[in-house]
């Protein structure tokens, strides 16, 4: 491993997007997954990717989509070499659909395990019980712990604030509830990300309000740090290197990731040195110069970031992709009961 210069970027968690296809279509994606979603990541591009980012002090790589177990070979495949390059974690995330088939799921989940997983989270909530039921969840995450995977949780997702009532949290309290008052598998709190579907189909469940300007914003916890110097990267099967969901860098085979981080790092652009000083209402500036009209208000920093991203999309192409974190697959009307 060569060092690195003190003035590179450092890159500790890289999170694989692995596939846009999904069994469910939960209504607080920030993707538009769902049945109709495309693009697989290979194997040769995850080698690729690890290739690249081996002089940097890579701790953890997250693999999820979509719904990762939808590609059983693949998914082992990502992880063998992933252990190849000696990650100290490797997880999955998955919403657990793969346990009604349980000698099936039992062999899945041995076969990752001695491929290299260590932790696997499992998603149950008010918006994934819509396509998979809880008890679903429940045993394969129970499953998951008999397989030996080291570390194994939940995760619980609620649409902020928590308190507040509605169909999804009402339900989302109710399973953690049951879990933690049975289970015994420790459970993640998660706070809906108010983009992509979430941001078009959830608001009705929303208080909006208008929000005092704030010149500071980080990127989500999976990739840390800042947005100068983030700690983490995300991929889609596309190659775009996200730091937050429709927030990328660039796209890799037009540049190499080695170059897109440099440049970044470097310079970033208007847009970026936008975001890095001001936060959302750097953006926020940038899109009313442009003819945007805020809205009365907005559910968080989130939402009012999303919606202006919507809006300047078409002048910013490259750092607001991909497309799939801003509308819906073309192909629309399959979905999972």
């Amino acid at each position: 491993m060569r060092k690195l210069k003190s003035d590179q970027m450092r890159i500790r968690r890289l999170n694989l997007l692995l596939t846009y296809r999904c069994n469910s279509h939960c209504r607080h994606c920030c993707y538009f997954c769902g049945l109709d979603g495309k693009g697989l990541m290979t194997a040769a591009q995850v080698s690729k990717y690890l290739r690249a980012l081996e002089d940097h002090p890579l701790e953890s790589v997250w693999i999820y989509g979509g719904e990762p177990f939808l590609y059983p070979r693949v998914l082992t495949e990502v992880v063998k070499i992933a252990r190849r390059h000696n990650i100290p974690e490797i997880g999955v995330l998955t919403n657990g659909y793969w346990a009604r088939r349980k000698k099936t799921a039992q062999k899945r989940l041995e076969i990752l395990r001695e491929a290299g997983v260590t932790s696997l989270t499992v998603s149950t909530d008010g918006f994934h019980a819509e396509g998979i039921t809880p008890e679903m969840a429940y045993t394969a995450g129970h499953m998951a712990l008999d397989a030996g995977i080291e570390q194994v949780d939940f995760s619980i997702t609620f649409l902020p604030p928590r308190g507040s009532s509605n169909r999804y949290n009402d339900l989302s309290e109710d399973i953690w509830e049951r879990l933690e008052r049975t289970n015994g598998i420790p459970l993640r709190e998660k706070t809906v990300t108010m983009i992509g579907r979430a941001a078009e189909g959830l608001l009705e469940h929303c208080q909006l309000k208008k929000l005092r300007r704030k010149n500071v914003c980080r990127p989500p916890d999976y990739i840390g740090g800042s947005w100068r110097n983030p700690q983490g990267l995300e991929i889609d099967p596309y190659g775009w290197i996200m730091v937050c969901p429709g927030m990328s860098l660039g796209r890799i085979g037009e540049r190499s990731l080695a170059d897109i981080l440099q440049r970044y790092k470097k310079d970033g652009g208007p847009l970026w040195q936008s975001l890095w000083e001001r936060g959302p209402h750097g953006l926020l500036d940038m899109a009313v110069q442009k003819g945007y009209q805020p809205l009365s208000g907005y559910v968080d920093y989130c939402h009012l970031c999303y919606h202006v991203r919507k809006f300047l999309q078409p002048h910013f192409q490259i750092s607001f992709s991909p497309q799939n974190c801003y509308q819906e697959p073309v192909e629309t009307g399959r979905r999972m009961q």
